[in-house]
């Protein structure tokens, strides 16, 4: 009878502990169904204005790269509103990206480019520049009147020039610069770049003054 009664005890608490483990184990796997990504978000927020768009569709990329934040303050009021800019500004990029590779390959191809790389190295860059773009940079690192900066560029005085080139950067404009970079703050109108050596940076006075830019 007892050998009876501790099988029996030994089988519900062996029943048991499965069924937490199988729990444990599942849970997550429908929590992240549930979870709103921007991606996710982006897309509910076009089907209610019945625009039935699909990731990587010609629809779908004109929007990510003209969202009128200032205009459809509906996602700009969402919480996850810095998280959708940045996904845009990622998404925008990846996209412009692919564009530079299609234009220089074809570019190539066709011969054309010989000439115009001798004066101005990824010329096409500047044929998949994107206005919104610029105004996403703007947005995600700009707050009103707090502190939030992108820390993978210098901090200045007079830091207006800098920010500008960091937003027609993030909007599709590419850094020129030699092909050896030097030390420090070198003056130049023939060269714009900003790059971050460690705890210190090498860039040109095109990128943060703004005589220097205008002359670029």
């Amino acid at each position: 009878m007892w050998d009876y009664i501790l099988f029996q005890m030994r089988f519900f608490t062996s029943f048991t502990l499965s069924l937490v483990l199988v729990a444990t184990l599942v849970t997550p796997i429908f929590a992240d169904e549930s979870v709103k990504t921007p991606e996710k978000i982006i897309i509910e927020h076009l089907k209610q204005q019945g625009k039935n768009y699909t990731v990587g569709s010609a629809d779908y990329n004109m929007y990510i790269h003209n969202i009128p934040w200032n205009v459809d303050t509906s996602l700009s009021k969402l919480p996850e509103y810095d998280q959708l800019v940045i996904y845009a500004i990622n998404y925008g990029k990846e996209n412009l990206d692919k564009q530079i590779v299609q234009k220089d390959t074809k570019a190539n191809q066709d011969k054309t480019v010989l000439s115009v790389q001798n004066v101005l190295p990824r010329a096409s860059t500047a044929l998949s520049y994107n206005r919104q773009q610029v105004v996403n940079y703007a947005y995600n690192w700009t707050t009103n009147g707090g502190t939030k900066r992108n820390t993978a560029f210098d901090n200045y005085t007079n830091d207006c020039t800098n920010f500008g080139s960091q937003a027609w950067n993030g909007g599709g404009n590419v850094m020129r610069s030699q092909s050896t970079v030097p030390s420090g703050i070198t003056q130049s109108t023939s060269y714009w770049y900003s790059f971050k050596r460690g705890t210190s940076f090498d860039v040109s006075t095109s990128w943060i003054r703004v005589v220097e830019f205008y002359g670029y």
